[in-house]
């Protein structure tokens, strides 16, 4: 999550959203076209990548600094995203916002739905690649049975719970029992 504050006090801009979904794009071009708007840089425990500095995407601390901030009420928010590892707004590079105040609890939710929405897309992708690789090993299973399968069960768990009579409605009656025994095995 990028927040974004002004020099004069007023204005608080929140940019967020799941990885890829372009915020420093967005970021880069405020700044670009407002040169009073300020950036503020999030903390994590994850490893730099390729040309990242410290201090400049993010500030790159260990697990034990992050945990002891946390202890320290040093973060504005925080959360545990991509493989356990810790995001968060260091309350010394931004304004104080009182937690008990509207702005602050608006900020938490906002922090908690992109979380949400992350966790969830990145579970169907997930979910849509297994289904395709196990969907290749059951014979008489193509492309377009699998597409069909795919657009019906969302994932694995609501294909397990199918009843050889539900598959059959896209299958013919031998792949269809071939496909539950599989599932049953997983």
């Amino acid at each position: 999550m990028s927040i974004i504050k002004t020099n004069n006090k007023g204005l608080l801009i929140v940019v967020s959203g799941p990885s890829g979904a372009g915020k420093g794009t967005i970021n880069g071009e405020l700044l670009k076209r407002n040169k009073n708007i300020w950036m503020s840089t999030s903390m994590t425990t994850r490893e730099p990548r390729g040309t990242e500095e410290n201090g400049k995407e993010y500030f790159f601390v260990s697990k034990e600094e992050f945990e002891e901030r946390i202890k320290n009420d040093q973060f504005l928010e925080y959360a545990i995203v991509h493989s356990g590892k810790y995001y968060g707004t260091p309350k010394d590079k931004i304004y104080d916002i009182d937690k008990t105040s509207n702005l602050f609890h608006m900020l938490e939710r906002i922090q908690d739905e992109v979380h949400n929405f992350t966790i969830r897309y990145h579970r169907d992708i997930r979910s849509k690649g297994a289904l395709s690789s196990i969907l290749d090993d059951i014979p008489g299973i193509g492309n377009k049975r699998k597409k069909e399968l795919l657009k019906k069960y969302t994932n694995i768990n609501k294909m397990k719970e199918a009843s050889i009579e539900e598959l059959s409605n896209i299958l013919p009656k031998d792949v269809a029992y071939n496909l539950y025994e599989f599932l049953k095995k997983e």
